[in-house]
């Protein structure tokens, strides 16, 4: 539906006739988004973004990208950001993909059903476990991406966390070119936002990007010097609330005005036994029939003042919901605990203790914040929580102050920052019943704006450089078959996590067919999982080797890993999160039993050569229904450059020469009975069966035919790289066997230099005639053909750079995944 006044829209997308949007909200709408937009928190940043979006995609689509890419620094903000663009979109019926409701809430959204539907709206969800993993099968599509920055930022530097390893580049593509990314509550970014910087300064300067680009930085707080980099260095004027807003009888006023009373808990944290201190001071202060929210700046004290505070109600008591609240929960019980948090408070009301994850994008207001001094940025966050709506006549805000010792993650130079700036707040006077001529400070909205606040000089930081991002588009592993690590350019190293699932598997490890579900996925600190894996005895930790296609035990744990664990393992519990003790006896993790999708991965030489029809399909046939896809996305996309055009239809004709090729013929005609023996097949009915040759790839075939046809570099490389397997290199695998009875010949992947390819119809009038594979371009430097591989991948790359580079990549192969 098409909406001719942004009002409207905005009052349908809300369900509200007597909802109106914000001035500022407007002038997005209108003129366009800014580069940073600094605005209190609950001035309703998330609706500017994506109805902004929504609307403007509607009616400027050629200056506003496709893709808009919501990225949020913590995953509990994550589900609540992608529930409201849902409903809003369901609202506005522009809504892509089936979605059953629960009431008011999602019972189950699938964003792929009715994927012919173009004219709307697909929004998936990004984060650790909970990926959506074939959003990116439709490039053509308007699509709402809503993810944590590890999930959105790994895969923008194509090194995606949690998914198979060959879809990297696509994901890359799609995240860097015809996108529009969001960045909220930067001041929890870290060093992720200055690689987000960095990123927008290439897109727009340095490589260039196939359609419009965009980005924006959202925070209540906003410090101008940390939003410039040595390639993002451009002069920024926040836009901030404009003063139709804010006068008096305003619709921001009773926000920005809402009375919080500051004082200090006036707690020894250097006593033995504080948690229990303070369990009592959160008993005390707590009001019946409101929430209470305590923030704690680290997991593990936050467990035990919960587990402190549980202990304190007599078993007789009538007692308030408790519920903890961290990042190291799977998402089924993080689901439960928040919904507790934002459910009505009934009775005697609601605590939540809770860690930073709860700062900033949930939407939730308290009545009494008891809070550990934090960065001042931080704490202007957590602020935010509190009388929120101006509904109380005033919030109380207490805060807790950790010794020096306890100042992590933080440093206390910055605690001893915010007692300044808290001491600079001014003075109120209140009287009202609750609180008999109070006075003291203030941290309402108005108030924070007049407080003395210089920011502190910023830490080094690993900022991601030009050398950098080229160094990523390869992604071969090297010869060790590591990765390059892109954490320090995602969060500070401390801060970095893999996934943990605890399932039933036996001592020899989980079969090779056993995939855990997202469901089940936990993130864990790297230091931490890597020291509860040391200190196992009885059991062993799995990580997937994707050349051996098997669970493999793991000593050492990567950034963004997938880990197995014995359910016998301990280390969970479900109402504490993960804790890294080990399991009483007996005992074992609770098995999860909320229903998803498995976690995508794959072995190096696994592919799907069924066919979704259920027929066999000839290399001439299917490379048709490729070409035939391959056009609708280009006109869909609007890509009329005719050189790249015949490129691309050229590569898509040429991508699965390398089928013809005996090993793949012999492997795919044992898959099932075939209507002849006479024609080269591409595609079956039936599961597809093991190469003889180890590690064979049809693509390399399929990019020397060309090389050797006098096809061009481009069209080469995009009929290699059409699996993500064979890129920027050829090298052997490091267990591949070498060509039989001949040690000196080149081989790589399964091809041997020399290998015969038969006279092969190709579709549309071209046939390949016979054709001998040469692997001399394994070779560096120039050989009897002339450059090396190597040579001409990085000439391409200096001409086309990465990210359109990878865009012509992605093209193809979502050409060829939708054909099939």
């Amino acid at each position: 539906m098409n909406y001719e006044n942004f009002d409207d829209m905005f009052r349908t997308a809300f369900g509200n006739d007597q909802i109106h949007p914000y001035e500022y909200q407007k002038e997005i709408a209108a003129k366009g988004f800014p580069d940073v937009l600094n605005v209190p928190t609950g001035a309703g940043k998330t609706a500017a973004a994506i109805l902004g979006w929504v609307w403007r995609r509607q009616h400027y689509p050629e200056k506003t990208p496709r893709r808009l890419v919501y990225c949020l620094p913590m995953r509990v903000l994550v589900r609540q950001t992608w529930e409201k663009a849902i409903l809003w979109l369901k609202k506005l019926q522009l809504l892509g993909g089936s979605l059953e409701l629960d009431g008011e809430h999602i019972k189950k959204y699938d964003p792929f059903a009715n994927p012919d539907e173009s004219n709307k709206i697909r929004v998936h969800l990004l984060m650790g476990g909970e990926a959506d993993r074939d959003w990116d099968r439709y490039p053509e599509h308007d699509a709402i991406l809503v993810g944590t920055q590890d999930m959105l930022l790994s895969r923008a530097l194509n090194r995606g966390y949690a998914m198979s390893r060959y879809r990297w580049p696509v994901q890359f593509a799609l995240l860097n070119n015809d996108a529009f990314w969001v960045m909220d509550e930067v001041q929890l970014m870290g060093v992720g936002l200055k690689t987000s910087l960095q990123l927008q300064a290439f897109r727009e300067k340095e490589f260039k990007s196939f359609g419009p680009v965009k980005s924006m930085w959202m925070s209540a707080t906003v410090d101008a010097n940390a939003l410039k980099t040595i390639d993002f260095s451009k002069d920024i004027t926040p836009r901030q609330l404009p003063d139709k807003d804010l006068a008096p009888g305003g619709p921001l006023a009773k926000r920005m005005n809402a009375v919080k009373l500051v004082q200090p808990a006036g707690i020894d944290y250097a006593q033995k036994g504080y948690e229990k201190e303070i369990a009592a001071f959160i008993k005390a202060n707590h009001k019946p029939g409101t929430r209470t929210l305590v923030v704690i700046n680290t997991v593990k004290r936050a467990q035990a003042i919960y587990k402190a505070l549980k202990n304190s109600w007599k078993k007789s008591e009538s007692k308030p919901e408790m519920v903890l609240i961290h990042s190291r929960f799977r998402q089924p019980e993080k689901d439960k605990h928040l919904a507790t948090l934002l459910a009505a408070p009934t009775g005697e009301g609601t605590i939540a203790i809770a860690t930073q994850v709860i700062e900033a994008g949930v939407d939730v207001s308290v009545k009494t914040l008891i809070t550990e001094l934090a960065p001042w940025e931080s704490m202007v966050q957590r602020f935010g929580r509190c009388n929120r709506k101006g509904e109380y006549n005033f919030g109380s805000i207490i805060y807790l102050e950790p010794t020096q010792k306890q100042a992590a993650p933080y440093d206390y130079k910055d605690f001893e920052l915010t007692l300044k700036v808290l001491d600079s707040l001014p003075q109120t006077v209140l009287d009202s019943n609750e609180a008999q001529d109070y006075m003291g400070k203030n941290a309402s909205p108005t108030s924070l704006k007049q407080a003395q606040y210089l920011p502190p000089e910023q830490e080094p930081m690993d900022i991601l450089r030009k050398r950098d991002l080229l160094d990523l588009f390869d992604t071969t592993p090297d010869l060790t078959g590591m990765d390059t690590d892109v954490s320090r350019f995602i969060r500070d190293t401390n801060e970095t996590t893999c996934m943990v699932a605890w399932m039933d598997v036996s001592k020899a490890g989980p079969a090779p067919n056993v995939k855990p579900t997202k469901s089940e996925i936990c993130p864990v600190l790297i230091n931490d999982a890597n020291k509860f894996i040391k200190n196992l005895d009885k059991h062993n930790a799995w990580a997937w080797d994707h050349l051996q296609k098997e669970w493999g035990p793991v000593k050492h744990v990567r950034p963004g890993q997938i880990i197995i664990l014995p359910d016998a393992a301990g280390g969970y519990d479900p109402e504490y999160g993960w804790t890294g003790a080990k399991p009483k006896k007996g005992k074992k993790v609770e098995p999860v039993t909320v229903e998803s999708d498995s976690i995508q991965i794959t072995g190096y030489d696994q592919d799907s050569y069924k066919n979704s029809t259920n027929q066999w399909q000839t290399i001439a046939e299917h490379t048709s229904e490729v070409v035939a896809r391959l056009k609708t996305f280009l006109n869909h996309l609007n890509i009329t450059d005719p050189k790249l055009i015949y490129e691309l239809e050229t590569a898509a004709r040429w991508h699965d020469a390398g089928k013809a090729h005996d090993v793949f013929q012999e492997a795919i005609k044992a898959s099932g009975t075939h209507p002849s023996s006479n024609k080269q097949w591409a595609k079956s009915p039936g599961k597809f069966i093991r190469y003889t040759r180890k590690g064979f790839r049809h693509e390399l075939a399929s990019a020397l035919a060309a090389l050797e046809n006098d096809q061009s570099d481009l069209v080469a490389y995009l009929a290699a790289t059409h699996h993500g397997k064979v890129r920027l290199s050829i090298r052997a695998l490091p267990d591949e066997p070498p060509p039989d009875n001949n040690t000196k010949g080149y081989f790589a992947r399964g091809i041997w230099d020399g290998d015969p390819l038969p006279t092969t119809d190709l579709g549309g009038g071209i046939t390949m005639p016979k054709t001998k594979l040469d692997l001399s371009y394994m070779k560096l430097g120039n050989g009897p053909k002339g450059p090396s591989w190597v040579s001409r991948m990085v000439a391409i790359l200096d001409d086309f750079g990465p990210f359109r580079m990878a865009f012509l990549e992605a093209l193809l192969r979502t050409a060829d995944w939708r054909a099939s």
